[in-house]
């Protein structure tokens, strides 16, 4: 009997001295720092990112419009030639294309095309972006810089929702 009462009181020592160890102050830093990314992740995939939209898109809108389907591009700023200090001209322009197989190509050479209407629309001076005989020599310009660079059909035709120099 001496012998399991040494043996229990070892067994309770061991027990009380389990118990007693304290958790490392650097693991439950870690502990706290994982739970606090996995929160503020969860607060950015299911409340912020919805609300955002999609960060980068490439068309905004199709509509039909009389002959062909018009696609409605992110709005352009881009800085005008101007005698009297800077000058800005932000657009909303939609394209309007012949086939379905124009819209593919819109699509996938998006970066391309803004680029193209940037660089146009940069190169105009103020007096031309004020007038309407300047705006309809651009689009015109547009349209025919850009169906030189499609392959797969035509751009009927290009219009401004939003037209506004600052």
């Amino acid at each position: 009997m001496p012998e399991e009462e040494s043996v229990n009181e070892e067994n309770k020592e061991t027990s009380e001295k389990k118990e007693k160890k304290p958790i490392p102050p650097m693991a439950l830093l870690g502990a706290i720092v994982v739970v606090q990314l996995v929160a503020a992740w969860a607060v950015a995939q299911f409340m912020i990112l919805p609300r955002l939209g999609d960060p980068n898109p490439v068309v905004e809108e199709v509509v039909k419009g009389e002959r062909g389907e018009i696609f409605l591009m992110d709005d352009l700023v881009v800085t005008l030639v101007a005698e009297d200090g800077t000058r800005f001209l932000k657009i909303s322009p939609g394209l309007e294309c012949e086939n379905a197989a124009v819209q593919g190509e819109l699509e996938e050479r998006m970066p391309e095309i803004r680029d193209m209407l940037i660089n146009t629309l940069s190169s105009m001076s103020l007096a031309e972006a004020v007038a309407p005989e300047g705006r309809e020599a651009v689009k015109a310009r547009l349209i025919s810089d850009l169906n030189g660079a499609l392959t797969k059909g035509k751009l009927m035709n290009i219009y401004f929702s939003d037209f506004m120099v600052q």
